[in-house]
């Protein structure tokens, strides 16, 4: 650790202290200079440029420039700061006033528009801050515009046509705004043909209905529920065509009773009705037949072949 000099010592030794402090500083050694500042603040309680050298170690940075970089609203709270600014004379306290609006201008020409805007503005009426915020902002317009421009490339119409809402009367976003909602309505329309075309009607119905007013979308809708009721139709015609078909073989084969259960099932589909009560009556019959023909003779039962 550094020895605390006495303070009978001449005040010129502060000088060297300080020199060496700033010297560490820029090696990254911030310990060692920390302690060396609290030396020279021992020795001269209002040393501004100690108060500096103390904030740039809490702020790990090495130069003036790096200084820059790190100096958030929040470091000018930073009590080392405060005490800088209030013992500094008229040269370092310009250097210190300028902190702020040096690292604003770092936020801007990082492109970080949005953070310089607000660090200007909270500078007020200082220097150029007023106009500057307002360049941030435009900056901050143009990028996102140019970011809506690109979903548009990219045939993100609604991501596009969101962005350029929030731009609201910034270029030819107004505008824009229209075009997007006629390209996204284009394409909605587009993918809808398309699925017709394909015969997936039920997918061309529901894009359709979101576009409703665009065009004949309205009418295409219609026709698509036109086809979609056919199919359904034909769909079900073919189901009991199989059914009955299925019905007749069973009932050729002489399962009467199956045969009945079958054409139950679609009762309203051609004469099923009638072939239902004709497999009914035919089991009927055989089974009554059946018990007629079986004769008890000398205690063995006897099947007389039914006719």
């Amino acid at each position: 650790s550094v020895s605390t000099p006495d303070l009978s010592a001449p005040a010129i030794q502060i000088a060297p202290l300080l020199k060496r402090a700033f010297m560490m500083i820029e090696d990254g050694e911030f310990n060692r200079a920390d302690e060396l500042l609290e030396t020279v603040l021992n020795n001269d309680p209002e040393n501004a440029r100690a108060y500096l050298g103390k904030l740039m170690c809490n702020l790990k940075v090495r130069s003036d420039e790096k200084m820059v970089t790190k100096f958030t609203f929040a470091v000018s709270k930073n009590p080392n700061y405060r005490k800088a600014c209030r013992f500094a004379d008229e040269e370092l306290k310009k250097q210190l006033d300028d902190y702020p609006y040096r690292y604003a201008c770092y936020l801007k020409e990082s492109d970080n528009y949005v953070e310089a805007m607000e660090a200007f503005q909270k500078l007020a009426d200082y220097k150029d801050s007023e106009k500057q915020a307002e360049d941030c902002m435009e900056q901050e317009q143009a990028r996102i515009y140019d970011m809506a421009l690109q979903k548009m490339k990219d045939e993100d119409y609604v991501g596009a046509l969101t962005v350029f809402n929030g731009l609201g009367d910034f270029r030819d976003s107004v505008a824009k705004v229209g075009e997007c909602k006629e390209l996204e309505n284009q394409s909605i329309y587009d993918k809808a043909i398309h699925q017709m075309k394909i015969g997936d009607y039920r997918a061309a119905a529901d894009l359709f209905k979101r576009i409703w007013e665009y065009r004949d979308s309205g009418d295409k809708a219609k026709e698509c529920f036109e086809h979609i009721e056919r199919l359904k139709e034909e769909a079900d015609e073919a189901h009991n065509q199989k059914i009955y078909d299925r019905g007749v073989l069973q009932m050729n084969a002489g399962e009467y009773d199956v045969a009945y259960s079958t054409f139950n099932q679609i009762r309203s589909f051609k004469d099923a009705s009638a072939q239902a009560t004709k497999c009914k009556e035919r089991f009927d019959r055989k089974k009554r037949n059946k018990e007629i023909g079986e004769v008890v003779k000398g205690g063995i039962i006897l099947s007389i072949p039914v006719v």
